[in-house]
């Protein structure tokens, strides 16, 4: 599997008569690459740089890995690649946080006590890119979502 086919938009087939082991290795797949997708995030967010762009890397790693699983698209895919979205680009942040913390030369249970606290405290700044990352994320799962 290369670049290439991980991005390319060929027509979503839908079969909603998939059997239920199908749909569970896709629904498993579709979290775990989904997940697997937050990696480009954190990595460019740990640089420093602006990193809600790269919420489209998250929705199409949920798709793709549905699909890998199940063989085609089904209506849990859907589910599953919006269930990704919603819990895989706070914790991108909450994980952020809590590297800087460690960046601060916090020991890892300081840090993993503060960064709840520290979210709250400033989830004002959080939010922002947040929002993007969900934009983004929801764009680049938009040819699955829509039908």
């Amino acid at each position: 599997m290369n670049l290439s086919s991980l991005l390319s938009f060929e027509p979503v087939e839908f079969d909603n008569s998939l059997p239920l082991p199908k749909v569970l290795l896709g629904v498993i797949l579709g979290i775990g690459f989904g997940f697997l997708g937050t990696i480009p995030w954190i990595l460019v967010g740990y640089l420093g740089f602006f990193v809600s762009i790269l919420g489209f890397i998250i929705g199409i790693a949920a798709y793709k890995g549905f699909v890998l699983g199940a063989g085609k698209m089904h209506i849990a895919g859907i589910a599953t690649i919006l269930f990704v979205i919603m819990i895989a680009i706070p914790l991108s942040e909450i994980t952020l946080l809590f590297i800087e913390g460690l960046k601060l030369e916090l020991t890892f249970m300081e840090a993993l006590t503060a960064t709840p606290e520290v979210f709250v405290m400033y989830i004002g700044d959080f939010i922002p890119n947040i929002l993007l990352g969900y934009l983004f994320a929801f764009l680049g799962a938009w040819r699955v979502i829509k039908p």
